[in-house]
């Protein structure tokens, strides 16, 4: 081969690109031009932003929409519980106010459970009839014959009775001292009205009796703690260093835990014979026999000081206190809400 023809073939397989020429060209695989890599992560960068942008926006309207129902929320319940007691209280409610606009005057608490009651027992008696109505006045009295009047002779879900829960219970819930009321507090009121109306006509002269003899005892130990509290929270001092210090006692009004109503005495009211046509009503007291030397000796010491008040303040101006004498023991166990809670030197041994 001359020197030229060798030239001539260099040339060629030199202008040829790799995997160009036919031998072998079916096995090599052909080779791809890749995308410069900055331009892959500028676009991965530009797609985070917008995500980011859309997802901080969502979260802004998001946050616009619990405001504005929070808001609203709030605007409702100032205006119902000032509604409430504005009219409970002989107020005028008022206008509503926006939720961005402070009243001058700020919003009262919301009812409690028994005023709420008080208010729904109020109203059931303006149109109920009145079982032990005291008056003469044929008006009056011809007025509450016209009310409506429980069917005692029936249950509840009788349908005379069922009429007046309903009747009763569109009146009272249309009534502005009733608003923001429940619907099922009511009903359940309404109930509770019947069921003592039915207790009171159906209850024998032996029931009668014995229920308000449990009732003046529970007044008069409830009017006989009560004094024994008082007493004891201002002289709280002399009480504790007369009765000396207890284990598991404080160190401040150290006996104040056992003044409950459970402890006080059961009292019977009756006329005592002091001789010599000589007659006194009295309580005549019965000390539980459960309670400890040192129990009695605390509440014996509470009522000397409150004797001794009473004398210093002058009697005659105060409303004058039956006499109290001490008859024996009752033997009670004690009571079974007391048992953990008293501590051990206030409760007498077996």
């Amino acid at each position: 081969m001359s020197s030229s023809s060798r030239n001539s073939n260099r040339r060629s397989n030199a202008n040829e690109q790799p995997g160009s020429s036919s031998q072998g060209a079916g096995n090599q695989p052909k080779r791809r031009r890749l995308a410069p890599r900055s331009e892959t992560v500028r676009n991965d960068d530009e797609g985070y932003k917008e995500l980011s942008g859309q997802m901080a926006s969502m979260s802004r309207q998001l946050r616009k929409m619990y405001d504005m129902q929070a808001s609203s929320a709030n605007a409702v319940s100032m205006f119902m519980n000032a509604h409430a007691n504005g009219v409970f209280n002989g107020a005028p409610a008022g206008p509503v106010l926006p939720a961005t606009i402070s009243p001058s005057v700020p919003a009262q608490p919301s009812l409690s459970e028994s005023q709420m009651s008080a208010i729904i027992l109020d109203l059931i008696h303006e149109k109920m009839w009145i079982r032990d109505l005291k008056s003469n006045d044929p008006i009056e009295i011809a007025e509450n014959e016209a009310r409506r009047k429980w069917n005692t002779d029936q249950w509840i879900d009788h349908q005379d009775n069922v009429k007046i829960v309903k009747y009763l219970r569109e009146y009272i819930l249309s009534q502005p001292r009733a608003a923001g009321f429940w619907p099922s507090m009511v009903v359940a009121k309404i109930k509770n009205n019947y069921k003592t109306f039915y207790r009171s006509v159906n209850m024998s002269e032996e029931a009668g009796i014995i229920k308000k003899h449990n009732a003046r005892i529970n007044s008069r130990m409830r009017e006989i703690l009560n004094r024994r509290i008082i007493t004891y929270e201002t002289n709280w001092e002399i009480i504790d260093a007369e009765m000396g210090p207890k284990e598991g006692n404080a160190h401040e009004m150290a006996y104040l835990n056992v003044l409950r109503k459970e402890v006080m005495s059961d009292g019977e009211s009756g006329v005592e014979d002091f001789g010599e046509g000589v007659s006194l009503k009295v309580v005549k007291i019965a000390c539980p026999s459960w309670r400890s030397d040192e129990l009695n000796r605390l509440l014996a010491i509470i009522d000397r000081i409150s004797k001794d008040r009473d004398l210093r303040k002058g009697q005659s101006k105060s409303k004058p206190k039956t006499p109290r004498i001490q008859r024996g023991v009752k033997v009670v166990p004690v009571p079974t809400s007391l048992s953990t809670i008293l501590p051990p030197w206030s409760i007498r041994d077996e």
